[in-house]
């Protein structure tokens, strides 16, 4: 742990040690800080004055000793609620770690857990000491400290307030109630008066609870068993047994488990029969339940949500068994555990938290008191089993210990150092950063989570992760690691040649590639002959004799030859028939004119929407890339529940349908309505639709109605699949005389006229209406991905008329060289013959105008 680095948000509490009175990212301004993150940095701050940013094992030592702290707390604690042993047993289990670790390794996470659980052990200890001493001053402390916790974390204990009232309950039965009128005063005055949006969908998912979707329990089931039985193993046994297997074997464990607690009891046999058939229903109508478009379950998933509702089940057999004198400990602890719980997974019911993750810092503590209730209950002069239980218990904790051995060098090895490797080697290349220093990285595909790790700071801009390591505000720099975005500031800023610092960065290190940046976005070069060698294999390959450089845009230059098939080379039909247009004559012919009006009706037609999300803008409804989409502003659409966009004719024309692709699965619009209209006021509803279905991305959705003469279109949606924002890739509109045809088909059949031709008479009919002009896919080999790609426009529209002809393609930065090209997916049977290759760098104006 002492060796672990830099990363992520830790970035921002770096940053803020140079920067202390002023407001940065979360945590406001001053050295307490403001907001719900206020203290984040304060006891970190102290240690920078000794020890500065060199010997960052300073700072997780702190943290550290707060984990001892709150491990000696939870013994001392629970060996007054519980017992000696009890105590004893929760300390060791708490100590072995791995359970939220992420809560504990995450320096920005670590003070927010550690500080609140602190006090919150010693509030409960300073309130038990008053309930059996009756000593007010230790009351008085109880007081102050809840207000202490509330005033310097809230975000981490805002659910603490119903734990106390659990305690007051269960040890001293509620018979002095104003006594807690002054906890009360603090929980309305930090953290009610404080509530976010985040709260008030508590009520949402109550009310969609009552309303019959059982599915939003996913997240808190899923959590419940990923805490008590890590993650990791379930996941590796459906890496290597059945799942039928495994599920009958948690059945026949939590039967064993109801035998041994329930056997030679009052009505034992009938406890033993209810639980078991309540646990079998279970795991017969859980698959009804999850099984929804909103959840895409893996089966190791599903079985996780299972076991959370079988571990539920069992901790209420629990708690029948359990001896008068313990069933108050259990069921205090089992209320903390499952409120902390909730207040995570409830306003977030869709997600899932695994084991490490750091909101269930406090979660851990509650459960390990749950766990040393049920160790001390567990008399082992009754026998074997109860050993056998006791030693499953330590068991538990031994297993998180290694796993949390095994997981603090994962981190080692996957996030610190290679994050300080990259700023190790950024700085030999990089000494000193001035004001107006601009650094664009690009990042292979292998190393993007090292990236990642070292750069990304939710809370304030990335450009801190460098700020505070060459000691400059964050301000003075901007950090690029999208091209488009830095050649854009390059050409809005006059900057000079050593102001400009690039990189492309993968396994084998940091590349610095600002010399040849600056070159080629000069344009001083003209263009580069290729020495190639041509293969027939999946696609024309090209080979290069020597790499083409790709650090910054290139236009590829062909000269190719495209011959068609003739007729007596093919063995009609052609390709796989099965589509209605394709099999028509007269509906191919009707789909060539469809394809003519559509682009006619769209050539001049604009968008706009009432909302955005950063780069997801309304212009990507209509570039034809089914790769860029609009996505409405996430913020907005959690208070408003309307998303729109309005499609511009232009002028008024015939339309008889409204054709749009879903832009992701999960947010799939699942209520929606379509208007017309002529002038933009008065609208006119031409349909409306309201299903829980998941739609794919790549699922046409055709809205057909009858012949209109409109000049807008509107589609308004007002809910989606996963209650988040929704978003659209692609739309377009249908033109009216075209009822007869199936538009998904159709468009089937345009993207690929050729493959369905059904006879020699079809065949030159097509190739004549398409001018003897097809299109064919450019990818490449590069080493920022090492794999085929290609990018939206990086086509070629191949003249079959056996002559040599030019053809260009933009081909976008990416990694520093490419090896391959391939011409692949032709929609004209036949070949093409490459003769020679060549390229060029274009100058920052041409890459600008692309």
């Amino acid at each position: 742990m002492l060796g672990m680095g830099v990363w992520k948000d830790d970035n921002a509490i770096f940053f803020k040690f140079n920067h202390i009175n002023e407001p940065a990212g979360f945590f406001g301004t001053g050295l307490l800080g403001q907001g719900p993150y206020r203290f984040s940095i304060t006891p970190y701050w102290f240690i920078y004055k000794l020890v500065g940013y060199e010997h960052v094992w300073a700072y997780y030592l702190l943290i550290l000793i707060f984990y001892f702290l709150i491990t000696y707390l939870v013994y001392r604690v629970f060996s007054k609620l519980i017992s000696p042993t009890g105590g004893k047993l929760a300390g060791f289990l708490f100590a072995t770690g791995f359970v939220a670790s992420e809560g504990f390794y995450w320096l920005a996470n670590a003070m927010l857990a550690d500080a609140s659980m602190v006090i919150d052990l010693l509030v409960l200890l300073c309130y038990f000491i008053y309930l059996r001493k009756k000593r007010v001053l230790y009351y008085l402390l109880a007081i102050g400290l809840y207000w202490l916790v509330s005033f310097l974390v809230p975000l981490r204990n805002y659910y603490f307030f119903a734990v106390i009232l659990l305690f007051e309950l269960i040890y001293a039965g509620f018979k002095n109630l104003p006594r807690l009128i002054p906890f009360g005063l603090v929980f309305y005055r930090y953290v009610l008066v404080n509530l976010d949006a985040r709260a008030f969908s508590l009520k949402d998912f109550f009310i969609s609870l009552v309303g019959g979707n059982w599915y939003l329990t996913q997240g808190f089931l899923s959590s419940v068993a990923s805490l008590v039985v890590p993650d990791w193993f379930t996941f590796w046994l459906f890496d290597h047994l059945d799942r039928q297997l495994i599920t009958l074997g948690a059945l026949l464990v939590i039967f064993i488990f109801y035998y041994l607690l329930f056997k030679g009891k009052r009505r034992g046999l009938i406890k033993i029969t209810l639980f078991t058939l309540a646990s079998i229903l279970w795991v017969v109508i859980s698959k009804t339940i999850y099984s929804t478009p909103v959840l895409i379950l893996s089966p190791a998933r599903l079985f996780i949500i299972r076991l959370g509702g079988l571990i539920a089940l069992l901790t209420i057999a629990l708690l029948l068994s359990l001896d008068k004198k313990l069933k108050g400990h259990f069921l205090f602890f089992t209320f903390w555990f499952v409120t902390s719980v909730a207040v995570y997974t409830f306003y977030e019911p869709t997600a899932y938290l695994g084991t490490t993750h750091r909101y269930f810092a406090h979660s851990l503590v509650a459960l390990v008191g749950v766990l040393a209730v049920v160790f001390v209950a567990l008399k082992p002069q009754e026998g074997f089993w109860p050993k056998l239980a006791k030693g499953m218990i330590i068991f538990w904790g031994i297993s998180n210990l290694a796993s949390s051995v095994i997981y603090q060098n994962k981190i080692l090895k996957e996030r610190s150092i290679p994050v300080s490797n990259f700023y190790w080697q950024l700085k030999q290349h990089v000494s000193e950063v001035e004001v107006g220093d601009v650094f664009y990285f690009d990042v292979a595909r292998e190393v993007a989570p090292y990236y990642g790790d070292a750069f990304k700071v939710s809370s304030m801009p990335n450009e801190t992760a460098i700020a505070w390591r060459y000691g400059v505000d964050r301000n003075d720099l901007k950090l690029f690691d999208k091209f488009e975005d830095f050649v854009a500031w390059v050409s809005e800023n006059d900057l000079a040649q050593e102001q400009v610092h690039t990189f492309f960065y993968s396994k084998e290190g940091l590349v610095d590639t600002s010399e040849k940046t600056w070159k080629f976005l000069q344009g001083r070069d003209g263009f580069i002959d290729v020495e190639l060698k041509t293969v027939q294999e999946d696609g024309l390959m090209v080979f290069s004799g020597e790499p083409i450089e790709s650090i910054t845009p290139i236009e590829l230059e062909l000269v190719a030859r495209a011959l068609p098939k003739t007729v007596s080379q093919i063995s009609f039909p052609f390709g796989v028939v099965g589509n209605s247009v394709a099999e028509d004559p007269q509906l191919r012919l009707a789909a060539f004119d469809y394809q003519r009006q559509k682009q006619s009706l769209m050539a001049g037609a604009s968008v706009t929407t009432n909302s955005v999300w950063f780069e997801d803008v309304a212009d990507h409804l209509i570039d034809g890339d089914p790769n860029s989409v609009w996505r409405s502003h996430r913020i907005m659409w959690s208070k408003e529940h309307n998303a729109n966009l309005t499609l511009n004719l232009g002028r008024e024309e015939l339309i008889s349908g409204f054709v749009w692709f879903n832009a992701y699965s999960n947010n799939s619009p699942t209520k929606y309505s379509v208007e017309v209209s002529l002038d933009g006021q008065n609208w006119q509803q031409v349909d409306a639709k309201e299903s829980q279905k998941r739609i794919e991305p790549a699922d046409m959705q055709v809205i057909s109605f009858g012949p209109q003469r409109v000049r807008y279109v509107r589609m308004i949606i007002f809910k989606s699949l996963s209650d988040d924002s929704p978003g659209i890739a692609e739309v377009w509109v249908v033109p009216a005389g075209f009822e007869k045809l199936d538009i998904n088909q159709t468009e089937s059949f345009l993207a690929q006229p050729f493959v369905l031709v059904p006879d020699n008479q079809s065949y030159i009919f097509t190739l004549e209406k398409v001018g003897y002009v097809g299109r064919a896919d450019i990818y490449w080999q590069d080493n920022q991905s090492k794999e085929w790609v290609t990018a939206f426009g990086s086509k070629l529209e191949p003249v079959y008329d056996s002559f040599p002809r030019f053809y260009r393609v933009f081909v976008p930065a990416r990694g520093t060289e490419i090896e391959k090209i391939k011409i692949a997916n032709l929609t004209i049977p036949g070949e093409i013959k490459v003769t020679s290759v060549r390229y060029r760098h274009l100058p920052l104006k041409e890459i600008l105008a692309k």
